[in-house]
């Protein structure tokens, strides 16, 4: 209603950034900018503010502009929207009259096409750790807030520094929520660990798959589907107490010349049913053995919690010596850790 939205706008600018910087406002992030367009006065505002005649329409009505609308914007979290929300934010009148708003919606429409650009360093595009290697990724700390998740009361943020840091939920498993020594959590009954092929000491080792030392050899080896058809996977049980709204992942490759190409990231609540949370097609990623990379996933694909993560090889590579071989040394998720 219009009293509502009067009340609303009347609040001042330090309670409205308040609110939209909260970690844990449990809604979308379009719903916290349209917040913030309500409070600056919505389209009538925007079409009255600024270079321009008001139209015979928007002279008739009261009109309130709160220029104070740039210096909230930033606190939004663009690149955590789906892309049709941002391509409706594009087609606005306050897109029109903020150059602020301009400048945000291109990074996040860059993150979501996997062309971010921020300091030359690109935010999507997986830094890589060969040997030790590290590529950080250094960020202010308002610009790398805007692409992570808010976090609700009640969970624990697992948030993805670096290839090969120790923030996933695999190693927090593995240390007991942070409360003792590290120890590999398969061995410790703290997670499973499951492969399309047999465990095996020359091939398949699933706890190898949540350790932190290094793996030469380890892959999950194809399976006959009730279908017919061939697939090979790994699956994570985080346990039954365990759930997680996974916002990234991370894996590394091998010591074989058996490279994903082709597969996806999915999760499941039952182990039975599965969503899935991210696809790549004639992805070069990983080119090198050892190799870690890791990626994002988008708002949209991981509002929810998962027991369950399976990476499912989705084609046979056909220029790698075994072509259904998923090969992989480790593993980790990052995001929102729920126990229960």
């Amino acid at each position: 209603t219009e009293e509502y939205r009067d009340g609303f706008r009347s609040l001042p600018l330090s309670v409205m950034e308040r609110i939209i910087t909260h970690q844990s406002i449990p809604c979308p992030e379009v719903v916290v900018y349209t917040a913030v367009w309500i409070w600056a006065g919505g389209d009538d505002a925007f079409l009255s503010a600024g270079p321009g005649t008001p139209t015979k329409e928007t002279q008739s009505r009261r009109v309130y502009y709160n220029s104070g609308a740039d210096s909230l914007l930033p606190h939004v979290r663009f690149p955590l929207m789906m892309l049709e929300d941002l391509q409706r934010i594009q087609a606005s009148s306050l897109h029109v009259r903020s150059v602020v708003l301009q400048n945000l919606v291109r990074e996040a429409l860059e993150f979501a096409h996997n062309k971010p650009d921020v300091d030359g360093k690109s935010l999507l595009d997986p830094s890589v750790s060969v040997n030790g290697v590290v590529d950080r990724v250094l960020l202010d700390l308002h610009g790398s807030m805007r692409f992570r998740q808010r976090c609700p009361r009640g969970c624990v943020p697992l948030v993805f520094m670096y290839n090969g840091d120790t923030n996933g939920v695999c190693h927090y498993i593995g240390t007991n929520y942070g409360k003792q020594a590290w120890v590999n959590p398969m061995s410790a009954g703290r997670l499973g660990v499951t492969a399309s092929s047999p465990a095996s000491r020359c091939g398949t080792d699933p706890k190898a798959l949540v350790d932190r030392s290094f793996s030469r050899v380890n892959f999950a080896g194809p399976r006959r589907t009730d279908h017919g058809t061939l697939e090979s996977w790994w699956i994570l049980d985080l346990g039954e107490r365990h759930r997680l709204r996974c916002t990234r992942y991370s894996l590394r490759h091998d010591g074989s010349s058996d490279f994903l190409r082709d597969w996806c990231l999915q999760g499941s609540v039952d182990g039975a049913s599965w969503d899935t949370l991210i696809s790549h097609r004639n992805d070069h990623t990983l080119k090198m053995p050892g190799q870690y990379a890791s990626w994002p996933i988008r708002e949209g694909d991981s509002r929810h919690k998962f027991r369950y993560f399976k990476i499912l090889q989705t084609m046979p590579n056909q220029s790698a010596p075994n072509p259904t071989h998923l090969s992989l040394s480790h593993v980790d998720l990052y995001g929102d850790f729920f126990l229960h």
